[in-house]
Order: structure tokens, then sequence, then C-alpha cells
């Protein structure tokens, strides 16, 4: 009886504390939710009102998680702050946020930590006496404890981050391997350093543009941080099978004067103790921790039904996101996250959530409140490199120059300064012919790969006019004939074409000193023809097979070197581009201060990969590696000995020299020679098409 009392005392004095502290600050908890006129309050049980704009919270359910009355109050102003105002402000956005959470566990917790820290500072800005408080709740609760290292890489680098930005540098302990990451993001980029982790936690830059980076930037870290955890578990259960299947060999092995009755009883005491188990168990131990993942939705769902109040198991995961897909990550760690979630409750239910969310847009809508136009953030135009697409996305389109937000995000996604960015694009503007030159030629191939079949159909139908059957048409309607077939159809056949295996395109430039000037310019400049094409060409593969539900076979990956006083791979072989990687090529290949032309450390690059390259679908891409030089080589005896091994293992190797013979010989018999850099990047084209045609051709034959 005296300790309900306790409790209920504990629960007015939390209400009494929040509803004060409310009160007081009431204009700047408007400019923290960025709504004028919906009045936030705090009382007994959850309630909104039409008539006077109230939204009436009840925090005191912390109280049964152990919550001190200034943590209930926290709890309240973070849900406002880190959740509830993006929802608000920019509906489309937060959908979109929603999405991503619902691909499973391992997205929800990345996005609801980030969510949650630029929140919180958010708030400590308006009502900097929160960080004090913050720190407490945080340290003694939240994450009470310091060293992190039992937990998962992935969940050591958010609950790490979230603990330095609350509680500050200190005890907090990460692994080695997580510290790496961490410190691969707070100097992110290859000329100019920036740090990612500190432009995502920002709440002065708009949360759209934040969220770019952390999708691009941050998250690639991560994943390969839960990449590792995966594969460890896999690991681990590897191990486990071995050593159980051992045991149950050892188990069955006894003395010929024991029963059979007596060798089952043994096996099936083994099997009960945990020492020896059959496949059969494991699978299903693995069933149940899947079917436990897959459950949590609908249990969530349930708990998060309710109305305001506090029974046991509410208030768990809710931010309006609705249930979360299954995922591999979400059954392997369904443990680790279900710890999160449960020591993390929220002020507001799915339920609740939704309806304040209405309540303010209707409060909008009948002109009781209005969005505060300094906090919104719906109007924000997206980035300008996403403008003008075909062109590399010039960001001056139009006249109307960047913000310095805007800047800011794509120095930081490129990892160069927006100056050099700006001349990128320039230059992608004045060689996109080349570039369209390449897209045409492959859009031929794509639809030469497509299998047609062409029909007539009567007039009356649907379908594209075929001319050659008008007149037939026109004298079969007046004989009184027939009404005739003047339309055709066309039918993509979705049967497999044969595949070609895609093709891989390596080119080697080189950046030895007498390449400097003029001649590592236009290098550059055909480089990045190559590149931009070829990335070009593979998203219309992409497009037709979507569109047609063909596999074409068609797909090009692309890799960038550099060699001179050693060998440098400025774009790994792949098929997408990136800001960065085009940042990286577009500088570095310009650089051209070598002592020496070591182009064969350069081929010995891509041999070695193309020898690590061992299952069959690497095998069948055809290879073409294209040397770009200005003279010799420093060691030509060791470069002719990679070209040839390179050739034995089926690649194509080209050599181009600008001005010299020297190509033409080390390379022979596929070495040829250019008057002058300024015919480089159309000699480029001319051997990505021939190589293709070729390819094509060789797969047919």
């Amino acid at each position: 009886m005296e300790q309900e009392q306790d409790i209920q005392a504990i629960r007015q004095q939390a209400l009494e504390q929040a509803g004060n502290f409310i009160i007081g600050n009431q204009l700047l908890i408007q400019s923290l939710t960025g709504i004028r006129g919906v009045n936030i309050k705090v009382g007994p049980g959850f309630a909104t009102s039409m008539e006077n704009g109230d939204v009436t919270v009840d925090p005191s359910f912390f109280i049964e998680q152990d919550y001190k009355p200034e943590w209930c109050t926290y709890g309240l102003m973070h849900e406002l702050a880190a959740h509830l105002r993006g929802m608000v402000l920019d509906p489309k956005h937060a959908e979109e946020v929603t999405e991503f959470y619902k691909q499973g566990q391992e997205y929800a917790v990345f996005a609801n930590i980030f969510e949650d820290i630029a929140g919180n500072r958010r708030m400590h800005q308006l009502l900097p006496t929160m960080a004090d408080v913050a720190k407490d709740v945080y340290e003694n609760k939240l994450f009470e404890e310091a060293d992190l290292t039992k937990e998962p890489r992935h969940l050591q680098f958010l609950y790490g981050l979230i603990r330095e930005s609350m509680i500050g540098e200190g005890d907090t302990v990460i692994s080695d391997e997580v510290m790496y990451a961490m410190d691969e993001l707070r100097n992110y980029g290859h000329i100019k350093k920036e740090d990612a982790l500190e432009y995502v936690c920002n709440p002065n830059i708009p949360e759209k543009k934040r969220w770019k980076i952390l999708q691009k930037v941050v998250w690639p870290v991560y994943e390969r941080l839960l990449e590792k955890d995966i594969q460890d578990r896999d690991e681990q259960k590897k191990s486990e099978q071995n050593n159980q299947n051992n045991q149950g060999k050892q188990g069955n092995q006894s003395d010929s004067g024991q029963s059979q009755g007596q060798n089952q009883e043994g096996e099936s005491g083994q099997n009960q103790s945990g020492e020896s188990q059959n496949n059969s168990e494991v699978e299903q131990q693995n069933s149940g921790q899947s079917s436990g993942a897959g459950q949590e939705g609908d249990q969530q769902e349930q708990q998060n039904g309710g109305g305001g109040g506090g029974s046991d198991g509410e208030h768990k995961h809710s931010h309006g996101r609705g249930d979360v897909d299954k995922s591999k990550a979400g059954d392997e760690f369904s443990e680790n996250y279900e710890d999160y979630w449960n020591s993390h409750p929220e002020v507001l239910t799915e339920e609740q959530h939704k309806e304040v969310e209405e309540f303010i847009k209707d409060q909008i809508e009948n002109g009781n409140a209005t969005v505060d136009p300094e906090q919104d953030e719906s109007k924000e135009q997206s980035d300008s490199n996403q403008n003008d697409k075909s062109k590399g996305g010039s960001s001056e389109k139009g006249g109307v120059p960047p913000s310095q937000e805007v800047i800011r995000a794509l120095e930081i996604t490129a990892g160069a300064p927006y100056e050099v960015i700006q001349a990128y694009r320039r230059d992608l503007d004045r060689l996109w012919p080349l570039i369209e030159n390449i897209e045409e030629f492959y859009e031929q191939i794509i639809s030469d790969r497509l299998t047609i079949d062409t029909k007539t159909k009567r007039y009356q139908d649907e379908g594209t006019i075929n001319p050659d059957q008008m007149v037939d048409a026109y004298m079969a309607i007046r004989s009184g004939r027939d009404e005739g077939a003047v339309y055709q159809e066309t039918e993509i056949s979705t049967e497999r074409v044969p595949d070609s295996g895609g093709f891989d395109f390596y080119l080697g430039i080189d950046v030895s000193g007498s390449m400097g000037g003029q001649k590592s310019v236009v290098a550059t400049e055909s480089a990045v023809v190559l590149v931009e094409g070829l990335a070009s060409c593979h998203q219309k593969v992409i497009e037709a097979q979507k569109e047609h539900g063909i596999e074409l076979g068609l797909d090009v990956a692309t890799s960038v070197l550099v060699f001179g006083e050693g060998a440098e791979t400025l774009k790994p072989n792949g098929e997408m581009l990136d800001e960065s990687e085009r940042m990286h090529i577009y500088q570095r290949a310009q650089n051209a201060d070598g002592r020496a032309t070591e182009d064969y450390l350069a081929l010995e690059t891509i041999l070695e990969e193309v020898r690590e390259k061992t299952d069959i679908e690497s095998k069948r891409r055809k290879k073409i590696v294209v040397m770009v030089t200005d003279g010799g080589s420093s060691n030509s005896t060791r470069a002719r000995k990679v070209v040839e091994e390179l050739r034995q293992e089926g690649v194509v190797v080209i050599g181009v020299g600008i001005d010299s013979s020297a190509a033409t010989s080390l390379y022979a018999p596929t070495g040829k020679q250019i008057n002058g850099v300024t015919d480089l990047p159309d000699t480029l084209v001319d051997i990505v098409k021939d190589q293709i045609r070729q390819g094509i051709l060789e797969r047919k034959s």
C-alpha cells in the first residue's frame, strides 16, 4: 500500500514538474515543434482538444521504468524535437523515412539513433538546461554500460556515437575496428576532409539534406560493420554445428556389451542436456528465432494500440512508423534490438502519433494553427545537383545560387571543394556530345538484343499505325469486305536473350611528369567520358530489363587506374559511379608529377583482380584494358610479361601512345599511336564501341 502511494506521489511530481516546464517555455516549444497555435500540455492521460488547440500528453509512465521526474520531462521534449516535429513539418519526407524504417530492425535502429541525436541537439540549443539532464539520463539510464565491445559492431557504432553526443567523450569503449570506421567518416573526402558524422547530426542543417548524406555516406560504413557481424554469426553457427556433430558421433560409439536401448537412452540424454543436438533440433532453434522476430510486429501493434497510460510493456518503439519487415539481421540480432527498444520507451504510442498528426493538420487547415515559416522544411529545394540529371546536375541552372547548406552537402558527398565540383560540371557539359555518342550506340545494342514479334491488328483496336497496311485496309473497307488490319502490335519476348556475360573496362592513365599540361587534362577528360558514358549505358540496361522483364546480359562496369611512380586505383571495378569517384578521377588524373612510368604495376593490379574472380559469371564477362601513355615503360620487359599473362586470361589489352610509338611496340598487335592528344577522347570512344561489337559477335558465334 505504501509502495503504491509512493509511486502515485512520484507520478504526481513528474506531472507537475513537466507541466510547469512546458508552461514556462511554451514559446520555445512552439519553435521546437515548428507549429504556432498548438499548445502542448501535460496531464493524466492523452487527449486532443479542437476547441482550444491543446494536445495533452502524460509522460508519467516513465516512472514505472524507474525514471526520475526530470527525466520524464526530457522524454516529452525529446519526443517533440526528435520525432513529432519532422512528421508535421514535412510529411512527404517523413513518409520516406518511415519506408526506410520498415526495411528491417537494422534500418529502424540506425535511423532512430540519428533522429535522436539531431533532435536532442535542437532541444539543447533552445533549452540549454536540458543538456545536463540529457547527460544524466543517457549515462545513468539509457546507456549505463560504457564498455560496448560486447555488442555487435554495428550497434557499437550507433551506441558509441549517441553516448559521445549526449554524455561527451571519455569512458565509452568500442573496438578498434568501429573506432576506425568512425574516424573514416570524421575525415571523409579525398582532398578536403569533412566530418560527415557532425554534418548528419547537426540540427541547423535541413533534415532532407542530412538524410541524403546519412544514406549515401554513413549507411555504407554502418552496413559494412553489419555484414561483418552477420558473417561472424554464420561462422559461429557453423562451428557450433561441427562441434555438435562431432559430439554426436562420439556419443554413438559405445562398448559392444551395451544394449541398443542403452544407446538410445544415452543419446536422448545427451540431446536433452544440450551436449549433442541433431540437425533437426538446430533447425527448430533457428525457426524459433525467426518466428520470434516475426511476431514482434504483432506484439508491437497490441502494445501501441492503447490510450495514454502506462501498463507494463506499452510505449515501446512507435514514432508512427508501423511494423518493421523481417530481415536476416533482424533475426540474428533480435535480442539486441529488443533490448534497445525496451530501454527507450516513448511518450506517444503509434496510434497517438497519428492522432496528433491529424489533429495538427486539421488545426492548420482550419486556420487555428500555422507552420512557422522559419521552421518549414517542406519547401526546401532539393539539392540542385539532382536537377538536369542528363548533364550532371549543374546547380547554377536558372541562375539561382545554391545555399551554403547545399554547397556543404555537395562537398561532403563528393569529397572535394565546391569550386572543383563546378569545374567538373562545366567540363561535363562540354564533353556531353561524346557521352551521348556512347549512349546512342548502346541504346541500339539494347534494341537489337530484344526479340520483337510484330503482328497486325484490326483498325479499331489499340496499337501503332502500320503504314504498309493503310491502302489495303482502305480498299477493304470501301468494298465492304472487311474493316482491315491497319494497326500493328509489337510484343517483346520475355525469354532470356543469350547472355553476353557483360563487359569490364579498365582504363590506365599515365601520370608521369611528361604527361603534364594539356596531355593530362585531355586524358582526364577522356576518363570522364568513359566512366560517365558507360555508367549511363548500364542504367539504360537496368531500365530496359525492368520494363520488358528480360535479362539482357549487357551490364557494363568500369575501373580507372593511374600509374607513374607507383600505381593507384581511382575507381574500383563496378557498374555505378558516385560523386566521390568522379572527383577522385578528376583531381588525381590531372596531377601528372610522377618521376617514372611504372605501367606494369597498374597491369599487375588488374591481373591480380582478374585471377581472383574465379566464378562463372566473372569468367563469362569480356574484359578490356586500355593503357594511355606518352612514352616508354620504366621496365618494358616486366610490362610485356604482364600483358602476355593478361591475354592468356582472355583479357584484351590495348595501348594508346600519344605522340609516341612505344605503346605500339609494347602492346602489339593492339597498340596504336595518335598524333596529338586532342584525338584521345574520340579514340577511346571508338575503342569502346569496337570492343562491345566484337564481344557480342563472339558470343553469337
